[in-house]
């Protein structure tokens, strides 16, 4: 297989070397010739630990050429790894993208067999969309996809052999072929998505990272203020590999509820306040997850229901306690909307079918549990939207059966 790699820093570089050791033939394409100069001699244009004994192995599978046009061979498939830097404001500019883009059109827009294309670049959602289009009238000339880096610089070598993940982002089937003979050693790794899914991936990755990087800084910062040791905070913290390090609660979905996840953030976003500190993340998970559940509620207004059924009440499944319960919230702003409910809580409402009191009770605690039915059925039939908060696959399946023109949205 003969591969093109245009864009020779770290990623372009670490890619085009991980091919040529599987015994792939590369055709590396850089502008600059001080790069292309190092690198025909054997010597990398930057440092990156475990690469440059790999160029020097493996030179003879690799070519450079400071533009595409001069290579003669035909190519299986082009990498582009140029750099997209920040542009103005906070986007990203893709000129070097949309110049590969445009050399590559030029020399390959009539060859007698299709080229692909694959982006390792970061690039906006919405780019292959673009760059489709570009295309649109040499689409049986090309074949597009999405494979997006993520190499830790100091550790590119190793994160390219030995892969968390590989996400390719497509829209024609035979892409899978030729990345599945690329990464044969692991094909069980590679998730085959659309195009936008993938293109969110690696800045999802990164602010992911950031974010921790961030907080761990904030909870050092309380650390330092009340002489706590914050290496031992954290090494405690890291030790629950059930809930602190997993995916546990990384779900999107509906706001927590609760008394202890609110009122322990609200302890530490108080702590920053008395000690004069400026802790921007902590202090405003509350705002946060506030905002999440306004934005739920305008969605589903701009639907313009008449009436709204909610399967679960509760802060948490399988309990009774609906303190600080965002679902109730929602219900009430919904209502306070003109926006009829209909509430089912599975645990709650058997309850108050053996427990007249119960009911009293949780009317007393608001007056939106005057809306709460014992029955599942006659909760679901005549209204417009079900919400569902666990179960989804199953109880959508039900909640259709009953009434088959509902829409249901799962939290």
């Amino acid at each position: 297989m003969n591969i093109g790699i245009i864009g020779l820093g770290y990623v372009g570089v670490t890619t085009m070397l991980s091919f040529a050791q599987q015994g792939f033939r590369v055709f590396g394409v850089d502008i600059n010739s001080r790069i292309i100069n190092k690198l025909s001699q054997d010597e990398l244009p930057f440092y990156e630990k475990d690469l440059q004994p790999l160029l020097e192995k493996y030179s003879k599978n690799v070519n450079f050429y400071s533009d595409i046009s001069q290579i003669s061979e035909n190519l299986d498939i082009v990498f582009i790894c140029v750099g997209t830097p920040k542009g103005r404001g906070k986007s990203l500019n893709l000129s070097q993208i949309n110049n590969s883009l445009r050399q590559i059109k030029k020399k390959y827009s009539k060859n007698s067999k299709p080229i692909h294309i694959s982006l390792r670049s970061t690039i906006p959602v919405g780019t292959m969309s673009k760059i489709k289009n570009y295309f649109s009238y040499q689409k049986d000339s090309f074949i597009l996809s999405y494979n997006p880096e993520f190499l830790r610089e100091g550790n590119a070598l190793n994160d390219i052999k030995n892969p968390e993940v590989i996400v390719v982002g497509h829209e024609n089937d035979k892409v899978k072929k030729i990345y599945k003979t690329l990464y044969k050693k692991n094909i069980k790794k590679i998730h085959f998505v659309p195009f936008r899914e993938s293109e969110l991936i690696k800045s999802t990755n990164n602010a992911w990272h950031a974010l921790k990087v961030c907080f761990a800084n904030e909870l050092s910062q309380i650390c330092s203020s009340n002489n706590i040791d914050h290496k031992k905070l954290i090494k405690m913290f890291l030790a629950d590999k059930v809930l602190n390090i997993s995916s546990a609660y990384l779900k999107p979905g509906f706001p927590y509820g609760g008394s202890c996840l609110e009122k322990d953030s609200d302890y530490l976003s108080s702590m920053s306040k008395k000690s004069s500190m400026s802790l921007p993340i902590i202090s405003n998970i509350n705002k946060s997850n506030q905002l999440h559940l306004s934005f739920i509620r305008d969605e589903i207004i701009k639907i313009k229901p008449k009436c709204v059924t909610f399967t679960s009440l509760t802060f948490k499944e399988d309990t009774d306690d609906v303190r600080n319960s965002m679902k109730i919230k929602l219900a009430e702003d919904l209502f306070s909307n003109k926006i009829n409910v209909k509430l089912y809580d599975k645990v709650l409402s058997n309850m108050i079918q053996r427990d007249e009191k119960k009911l009293e009770s949780l009317i007393s605690s608001s007056d939106i549990f005057k809306y709460i039915f014992t029955d599942f059925n006659k909760a679901i039939m005549k209204s417009d939207i079900a919400l569902v908060f666990s179960d989804h696959k199953k109880l959508t399946t039900k909640i259709l059966k009953i009434n088959p023109k509902i829409m249901v949205k799962c939290y």
